[in-house]
């Protein structure tokens, strides 16, 4: 559609698949989401003729689909084939709510927009080639999973924003390799303990060992925190 930041897309063989996005999607790769006025980006990857140098996408706010304006709410690339190679780096606007780049190759770095609140259950499952998170000062909760085989990415910083890690569920599956740092003023790793935490999946809830002494965890002051920042 001519569209700079999503390219020319392939769909699956099957014929309703095929259908149900080139037919009433105009090849987008968003879909509405619900009866509400909520668009899901569900589909990215690009045509053999762009060739293969690598890409950034900025997810837009808004679609229009059917003549009709969306807002986009949640980004559902992840546990899906994706065709040709998928963007190395994505941009989300501050409307997301929903993230899933679950199982997605390729990723190496996401950025999330200031006003986002929520990272989501498994939002980065086994991203093997994922090197940077940028988490904004707005997010809130970072739920289960979200980190889960990573074993490229290098550091986390978590923002003194962050009240809720579901009690260390959040980074169940991180790797000791994998710097976590907190910032001064976040609460959410207090009180953490040894133990089994139950986390909702797919297929319902399924329990994990966890122990905060795992993770590789860096509390910053606002004097190592700026050195830090000066460092990158």
């Amino acid at each position: 559609n001519g569209d700079p930041n999503f390219p020319s897309c392939y769909y699956g063989k099957a014929g309703w698949f095929k259908k149900y996005y080139v037919y009433q999607f105009e090849c987008y790769p968003f879909s509405r989401f619900g009866d509400d006025d909520i668009a899901s980006l569900k589909w990215c990857s690009y045509n053999n003729e762009i060739g293969d140098e690598e890409y950034s996408i900025s997810v837009p706010s808004n679609v229009v689909l059917e003549g009709k304006t969306y807002r986009v709410e949640r980004v559902n690339l992840g546990d899906w084939r994706q065709v040709g190679h998928s963007a190395i780096r994505y941009i989300l606007p501050s409307t997301i709510k929903v993230i899933n780049f679950a199982n997605l190759k390729h990723l190496k770095e996401v950025v999330l927009s200031e006003g986002i609140e929520t990272i989501s259950i498994r939002a980065f499952w086994c991203c093997v080639d994922l090197e940077n998170v940028v988490i904004p000062s707005t997010v809130k909760k970072i739920e289960g999973l979200a980190f889960n085989n990573c074993p490229k990415l290098q550091k986390i910083r978590i923002p003194a924003s962050v009240e809720d890690i579901g009690e260390g569920a959040a980074f169940i599956g991180v790797f000791k390799e994998t710097v976590i740092e907190v910032e001064d003023g976040c609460k959410a790793f207090e009180g953490l303990r040894a133990g089994n935490l139950s986390v909702k999946g797919a297929y319902g809830y399924k329990s994990y060992q966890f122990n905060p002494e795992d993770l590789n965890l860096v509390f910053l002051n606002s004097e190592n925190a700026n050195s830090n920042d000066n460092n990158e």
